[in-house]
């Protein structure tokens, strides 16, 4: 009378379980999914350092020579950067710190200064 009842009742109920069901298979997936984002890239985490000890050893290596050449070009037009680049590239590529250079100099002034006390 006030209108017409549902010829099968149990289709309603079947399509909210199917959409149910459906709704967690696509979460479990979508689970699945960023799990294995996390396992890429906690893989790529771990190859990290290696690569970043490859990097720094070539900029070691490299930097010295870049240096250097910086300071030949520049050598023309600034006769002061130009050398002190070129001395500084040149310590670096023979591995000499501050300490190295100030060591060096005190033996330089011990050995004159031995020199001119023996007469």
């Amino acid at each position: 009378m006030f209108g017409q009842s549902p010829k099968n009742p149990d289709d309603h109920d079947t399509s909210d379980l199917e959409s149910i069901l459906f709704s967690q298979e696509s979460e479990q997936s979508e689970i699945d999914m960023a799990y294995n984002d996390t396992e890429s890239t906690l893989s790529n985490s771990y190859n990290q350092p290696e690569v970043v000890n490859v990097v720094e050893k070539i900029s070691g290596i490299l930097s010295p020579y870049f240096i250097v050449l910086v300071g030949l070009f520049l050598y023309e037009n600034n006769f002061f950067i130009g050398t002190l680049l070129i001395f500084v590239g040149i310590f670096s590529l023979l591995k000499l710190s501050w300490k190295d250079i100030k060591l060096v100099l005190d033996q330089v002034q011990k050995f004159f200064k031995s020199d001119s006390s023996l007469s």
